[in-house]
């Protein structure tokens, strides 16, 4: 069964766009000179729309099973309404997108190309750059897998060489250990988990709507909470541009 995006009239539009824009829903009742954001917000709930705290904005209030529904993500969202007959410039708005561009941006990062013969996205899978044209006109290629390209160089030459590189090497040796560590642990991609003491509190903070939902799709990759992501963001934060030794004594059993 096909679903529709509730109608958008010119007051929806402009709630949506405030909100991709960073304003809060107080802003928005001044504005249209209400007194109360949930005048704001009944408004938007007449017309179908559902607040969604996590992306702080108004979504479609749109009834979609899983199995139709396979891709739960934005961008799966994104698709699924394009493929419903819904245009880019509605869907882009609706879903919390400053315009259908800011959506087009946001869909090439996640690895989506636009195909006009299907008026829709669709992801990039199983590609293979050739590279046989490169490896074939460079100087030091080989018809056999297991040859070693022999570059004629004399002593003189090489040892200059060596001297050009060598405060390079002097400042990898010296941080040989952190380096190591670094490309560790982007090989396993391993988030560490820290014990912090204390009670939870709740903190509301400001950002930028594209921030925010960097934040929101990279815990829903990566299966973790927002409230650990964050904990690592900042006690990194606080070890690298101070209050070292503060986090340090902090997480210290």
């Amino acid at each position: 069964m096909k679903s529709t995006l509730p109608a958008l009239d010119e007051k929806v539009e402009a709630i949506l766009q405030g909100l991709a824009n960073g304003k809060t829903r107080e802003q928005l009742a001044e504005t249209f000179g209400n007194s109360s954001w949930k005048s704001v917000d009944m408004y938007m709930r007449r017309r179908d729309y559902t607040w969604d705290a996590r992306n702080q904005t108004y979504t479609p209030n749109v009834e979609v099973t899983m199995p139709q529904l396979k891709d739960t993500s934005k961008a799966g969202k994104v698709v699924y309404f394009l493929e419903q007959g819904n245009d880019p410039k509605s869907t882009a708005i609706r879903l919390g997108f400053k315009n259908h561009r800011d959506m087009a941006d946001y869909m090439k990062a996640k690895g989506y190309e636009w195909h006009s013969d299907e008026s829709n996205y669709r992801k990039k899978v199983g590609v293979v750059q050739n590279n046989s044209q490169e490896v074939a006109s460079s100087p030091y290629s080989s018809s056999k897998d297991n040859d070693i390209p022999i570059v004629p160089m004399n002593h003189e030459t090489l040892t200059h060489q060596m001297l050009h590189y060598l405060p390079l090497l002097q400042l990898l040796g010296e941080h040989q250990e952190k380096l190591m560590e670094l490309l560790q642990s982007n090989e396993n991609m391993q988030i560490p988990r820290y014990l912090v003491p204390g009670v939870a509190r709740t903190k509301t903070i400001q950002m930028m709507n594209t921030l925010h939902d960097l934040i929101a799709d990279y815990c829903n990759e990566y299966n973790i909470q927002q409230r650990v992501l964050f904990e690592v963001a900042l006690i990194e934060f606080f070890q690298k541009y101070g209050f070292k030794q503060e986090v340090d004594a902090l997480l210290k059993p």
